[in-house]
């Protein structure tokens, strides 16, 4: 449940909530897409209230992965694409910056081979590179919010640091959410919201909240030592 929670993020901002596993985070993503509807309160997009926003205009807006991403039996294009038109030129260079290039040429189809194994006797990806694929058909989408939830969660700890690393040359201009447990890269966002027990205990900069929240600085310094 979530409980008293007020903020505000900025066109632009590269936002992270943050908090441990159970804190709220997936509900709060939830509720801000207008999946959860929320009893009091309102939740406003550029000023507008959602529940005031069309459901087609609402999606074409917000891009989104949550950390149960969906596989599907389609070829690896497809996966990313989707309904969106074939930009041969970005589509490379998203496999470029994910490490899914070199892997993509060594398919006996290349990009057209079939992924999983329902319909056809396809190629079946590893758990890392099938959430790889799902992030780069959310860069893919022309979205203006782009919504992470967990995306790093079954990536090893290297490729974790390039997706921290590649979200703002990714998606430079546009507003980035994104949730984690992990706090270890913390220091690249804009604002962080810690969330505890279903409440914000603490808004701002990785260095403010080291200075000012108890909590996140001992979850920090216990997380940070994993990374040494």
């Amino acid at each position: 449940m979530l409980v008293d929670i007020n903020f505000k993020i900025n066109k632009g901002e590269k936002c992270f909530i943050v908090g441990e596993n159970g804190s709220g985070k997936t509900t709060l993503i939830k509720c801000l897409l207008g999946l959860y509807k929320i009893n009091s309160g309102e939740i406003l997009i550029c000023g507008t209230n959602i529940n005031d926003i069309e459901l087609e205009s609402l999606y074409k807006f917000v891009a989104v992965i949550f950390q149960d991403y969906i596989k599907y039996n389609l070829s690896l294009k497809e996966n990313i694409v989707l309904n969106k038109k074939f930009n041969r030129k970005k589509f490379d260079e998203l496999l470029k910056q994910l490490d899914l290039y070199e892997l993509t040429n060594k398919l006996p189809d290349k990009e057209d081979t079939y992924l999983g194994k329902m319909y056809f006797e396809g190629e079946d990806p590893s758990g890392g590179q099938w959430q790889k694929i799902a992030l780069l058909r959310s860069f893919y989408h022309e979205g203006h919010l782009f919504i992470m939830d967990e995306p790093a969660a079954s990536l090893d700890a290297k490729m974790e640091d390039l997706i921290y690393s590649k979200i703002k040359e990714i998606k430079p201009s546009e507003t980035i959410i994104y949730t984690s447990h992990r706090l270890a890269f913390a220091n690249v966002a804009d604002k962080l919201i810690f969330l505890k027990n279903g409440k914000i205990t603490g808004i701002g900069s990785h260095n403010e909240l080291m200075r000012t929240n108890d909590d996140y600085m001992k979850m920090y310094n216990i997380q940070v030592r994993w990374y040494k």
